[in-house]
């Protein structure tokens, strides 16, 4: 069984893989198929094979392996590893490999089938950075050059727009013809003495190369452990029949006639001018590495088709059952061979129901299994309480987490597979809590670092190649940041990113007004869908009291980590920003009458945005903050939250003393339970994705409330534990830290009782639900 790192993390059989934090130095080329594949090529592929002697294994256990853009790796016909994770042709990422356990002595074969996704921006996946095709191998006694063979394969081809329902960021929908690609590529017994000799494109070049460098690639070392794949587990067929209309060639329409009986496997498609189709069903939402068992005649059209949830013309209901709905989604399109043959397509697909399409010649379909896959965190956090649906709730989120993570976190796995910065401060909280995992979130600290612009901000997702920039999550990204050091309390990464900081910190003070506040901040100023206008508040174009809030966060955030790092001049002058941004807000956009902070100066509407952020970020004294709370719950004309600035919601209310707000608003993600999700929704209504990690806030908020578990040190040096009990007869869990887990368990019968168990090296306090304080140190104690 392999791994993915040295630490042991991992459940896959490819190579184990290693981490490196300073780049390797490489004597490889980078080799190409030659003028076959071009740099707009999209969803393309090339092979590259070579047969090597090995005389000792280990010159195989440290192999580096890239490839612009996505690389499988076999030995010996062997799966051995499939990647890079996704970065930037600046910072190309490799990944180290421990082969040793795939070679033998005597001859061998490696082989990589590489898919290149181009730069055409309307054909290719925004996630993907490329700059041409390329692949690379390293090791002490072999690498990539012009001995090795390459072969150009005329049956791979996007699927194009046209099959792609998912939206303009999911491009990796593809067009196979199996009569074009040989078997057994991957075998040692293949014959490629046809197939050309590799072009060499150039030397491997490290990043940070002291010289002048002429590669387009500069080559980075992985920094988190590979995906996670599980072993393949087979879909349920529910439904067959019938396509309606009569195209050639996919897509084929949606609409469909069911058969009456309950189809079951092996399915025969007969022959005929109809296209019939089977739809299985995961029996939950995944995302796997697929493969489809089908025999059938050569040049037999098959269309594979996934869906989160049934649809009938957009509009979906219950998401476990098709009822009278249907599958309306994306769609692989596979073209066959003669016999029986397994299609896999090359990226993980995310779905809960597949339906095959078949049209033209008899088809039979033996079965369609998944590997479920996605970033390998260790579960150490856990919690339960005496409230099932909360217990459901925090599960379901901890699944949606997961789903919105490979090797970058994810807005969501069905589309954009984007690391936006405000989805991700949400997204590294609940791992924090609910894995200890902290490299994925230094990951995406870095990553978003690398997107600056020479204006200060951050680009507002990363690794991108379709620009855009929100503002406001350049700000989330110092959240990110200031989340990362109070967990780890590791200032290296505050001390690599401070000067970004400095940088986005500056971009709000040039666009300050005469009043003091931030207004007409160019690009898209996005906060919540609630607002009308592309999510963009209504005072954007003046003097904008929600942008000038979080800016002053982010100043307070700044001034501790400045003085962190013992730069105590430029804290004060972050402080000092920060009380003048404060008193401006308090003098102009403070309503007596309303008791309420307006959206803007001239705005004079109000929103649950603009006061909740008032609360959370020192602008409201306690006085105010007293008729805040007055009205922030369940008065009417103030603007309400999606599930997104929920988040900041749910805060509000705990730092207000009021709790039971956040449990009252659970409703809302019950109701999606109530209709058979097993992740969560975009938005609370008509939502286009399924599985959007930041409304999976609750699973970090009841670890946080509920168990009660906060730092009040960087590290976990020192903690707080105050578990808020409401109308819970019992809790428990496990809050994992960097120095060790913290469990909690308290139970109100037949007398309060509060269980502590902490670990070496940090001390704390532990606050009663009556207010009594008692100092805690590590190991276990009892609070009665």
């Amino acid at each position: 069984m392999g791994g993915f790192a040295e630490d042991g993390t991992g459940r896959n059989d490819w190579a184990p893989y290693a981490m490196e934090e300073t780049p390797a130095d490489f004597s490889a080329s980078w080799i190409g198929p030659g003028p076959g594949l071009h740099s707009d090529a999209a969803g393309e592929v090339f092979f590259v094979r070579k047969r090597f002697e090995v005389k000792d294994a280990a010159d195989f256990a440290r192999v580096r392996v890239s490839a612009d853009s996505q690389y499988i790796l076999w030995v010996n016909g062997r799966e051995a590893a499939r990647g890079p994770a996704h970065f930037d042709p600046l910072h190309q990422v490799y990944d180290t490999l421990d082969l040793s356990g795939f070679v033998k002595p005597g001859e061998n074969v490696v082989a990589a089938e590489v898919m290149y996704w181009g730069l055409e921006t309307n054909r290719i996946p925004y996630f993907q950075c490329s700059a041409k095709p390329g692949f690379l191998f390293d090791s002490p006694a072999l690498k990539s050059d012009g001995t090795w063979r390459a072969w150009m394969s005329p049956g791979h081809a996007t699927a194009g727009k046209k099959n792609c329902r998912a939206g303009g960021a999911a491009y990796w929908y593809e067009r196979v013809d199996a009569r074009e690609i040989p078997d057994g590529i991957p075998s040692p017994s293949f014959d490629d003495a046809a197939w050309p000799r590799a072009e060499v494109i150039g030397d491997a070049e490290k990043w940070g190369e002291q010289t002048d460098t002429s590669s387009p690639w500069k080559l980075y070392p992985r920094r988190i452990p590979a995906p996670e794949v599980r072993a393949a587990e087979p879909c349920a067929p529910v439904q067959s029949g019938m396509v309606k209309g009569n195209a050639a060639e996919p897509p084929f329409p949606f609409e469909v006639v069911p058969d009456a009986d309950t189809p079951s496997l092996p399915w025969a498609s007969p022959g005929g001018g109809d296209i019939r189709y089977l739809v299985l069903d995961a029996g939950e939402l995944v995302n796997g590495y697929v493969s489809l068992d089908i025999e059938g005649a050569a040049g037999t059209v098959v269309e594979v088709m996934y869906a989160e949830a049934p649809e009938l013309d957009g509009a979906k209901g219950r998401r476990d059952r098709l009822e009278e709905r249907r599958i309306e989604g994306s769609a692989d399109v596979y073209i066959l061979r003669d016999g029986r043959q397994q299609y896999e397509p090359f990226l993980h697909r995310t779905f809960r129901f597949v339906r095959v399409a078949v049209r033209g010649g008899d088809a039979t379909v033996h079965g369609l299994t998944h590997r479920w896959t996605g970033y390998p965190f260790e579960e150490r956090g856990r919690f339960t309480c005496s409230d099932e649906t909360l217990n459901q709730i925090w599960r379901t989120g901890w699944n949606t987490q997961r789903l919105c993570a490979f090797d970058t976190f994810q807005d969501c796995p069905y589309y954009e597979r984007l690391q936006y910065g405000g989805d991700t401060r949400i997204q590294g909280l609940i791992t924090l809590y609910a894995s200890g995992d902290t490299r994925l979130l230094a990951n995406a600290v870095r990553q978003l670092q690398a997107s600056s612009l020479p204006e200060g901000l951050t680009q507002s997702r990363y690794p991108n190649h379709v620009f855009q920039v929100i503002p406001g999550y350049s700000l989330c990204w110092i959240q990110m940041l200031d989340d990362y050091y109070l967990h780890t309390g590791d200032l290296s990464l505050v001390r690599e990113c401070a000067h970004t900081v400095a940088s986005v910190l500056r971009f709000y003070e040039r666009h300050l007004t005469d009043q003091g506040f931030a207004a007409n901040l160019p690009y898209w100023n996005f906060y919540d869908w609630t607002y009308e206008k592309s999510g963009v508040p209504d005072a954007h174009g003046e003097n904008c009291t929600l942008s000038t809030i979080h800016y002053k966060g982010a100043l307070d955030i700044a001034a501790r980590l400045f003085t962190a790092l013992d730069d105590p001049l430029t804290a004060e002058r972050f402080r000092k920003q920060a009380e003048a941004v404060s008193a401006a807000v308090n003098e102009k956009a403070w309503d007596e009458a309303a008791g309420l902070y307006r959206d803007g100066i001239a705005t004079r509407s109000f929103s649950q945005h603009v006061n909740t952020f008032a609360v959370l970020f020192g602008v409201a004294d306690d006085a105010r903050r007293k008729r805040i709370a007055e009205k922030l719950f369940d008065d009417p004309s103030l603007r309400g939250t999606t599930f997104y600035f929920a988040h900041y919601l749910h805060e509000a209310a705990e730092r207000l003393g009021m709790q039971e707000k956040i449990i009252a608003d659970m409703a809302r993600w019950k109701g999606m339970l109530d209709l058979g999700a097993t992740t969560w929704w975009e938005t609370p209504d008509a939502p286009r994705s399924e599985c959007h990690a930041w409304s999976a806030t609750p699973t970090y908020r009841f670890m946080e409330m509920i168990l009660g578990v906060r730092p009040l040190a960087p590290g976990f040096k020192r903690v707080r534990i105050q578990p808020w009990t409401g109308d819970l007869e019992r809790a428990e869990g496990t809050v994992p830290t960097p120095l060790g887990d913290i469990t909690v368990r308290w139970r109100k019968a037949p007398a309060f009782e509060l269980e502590v168990t902490l670990p070496e090296e940090m001390t704390g306090e532990v606050v009663l639900p009556d207010g009594r304080t008692f100092e805690a140190k590590a190991g276990s104690a009892t609070f009665r």
